[in-house]
């Protein structure tokens, strides 16, 4: 039997835009490297669950995901995060950041990271 997921995230946004505000955050899990690129996104409703969200809601964030090009969904396989580093580092240089030096330390950090897994799948 499939042990029940808490709520692990918790989001506040303006009313209406709570799936953009998901969406943002799970593309901070997939820059940070927590949702990697080889690894199918968590089924929509494990996403719900961990979000406390509907499924409605989770279906509209990854949608808006796959607009952006960031995401991609395989037939019977699931949704991945996109392996193209490009497209996610646009992404993480367009967000609003209150602190540039903290910006600039926190991208090169990711180009670092995202370098190092090109390398180690390239071996």
């Amino acid at each position: 039997m499939r042990q029940a997921t808490e709520q692990i995230f918790h989001l506040t946004s303006e009313p209406g835009y709570l799936y953009k505000t998901m969406a943002d955050h799970l593309m901070e899990r997939i820059a940070n490297g927590e949702l990697p690129p080889q690894m199918p996104l968590p089924a929509e409703g494990e996403i719900s669950r961990q979000y406390g969200v509907s499924l409605g809601t989770t279906r509209l964030a990854t949608q808006l995901l796959r607009q952006r090009g960031l995401v991609m969904t395989l037939r019977s396989k699931g949704t991945y995060p996109v392996k193209n580093s490009k497209k996610i580092a646009l992404w993480f240089l367009q967000r609003k950041r209150d602190d540039p030096e903290q910006e600039l330390a926190d991208f090169l950090s990711f180009i670092e990271q995202r370098s190092k897994g090109t390398d180690a799948e390239a071996n």
